[in-house]
């Protein structure tokens, strides 16, 4: 929501709502993709229980949120919560063709 917002204010207030300025849409999902692969690492990190203890987020609750959203997850090692490192993120979806095209 905090982006939606960040994007709009940016659009209509700094840029007078002029469409010529409007971000282009693989800027905004490019932006939205960081934004979901950072809570996406902090929640791995989160789930250190060595560093965080009982305060830690569980492994389980980490797969569980994130499970069915990550990109060739079929492949990654079963404690990947564990080691951020081998995350690749997100997949967003990209259409084959872009609105007014074909």
């Amino acid at each position: 929501a905090y982006l939606i917002l960040t994007l709009r204010c940016t659009r209509v207030i700094e840029h007078e709502n002029e469409p010529q300025k409007w971000p282009a849409t693989q800027h905004l999902k490019s932006k939205l993709n960081n934004i979901i692969n950072m809570r996406l690492k902090m929640d791995c990190l989160h789930a250190n229980a060595k560093k965080y203890g009982a305060k830690a987020i569980s492994r389980a609750k980490v797969i569980q949120t994130w499970s069915g959203t990550l990109h060739d997850e079929g492949s990654m090692p079963p404690d990947w919560p564990q080691n951020p490192g081998v995350l690749v993120g997100i997949r967003i979806e990209t259409p084959s063709h872009h609105r007014g095209e074909g």
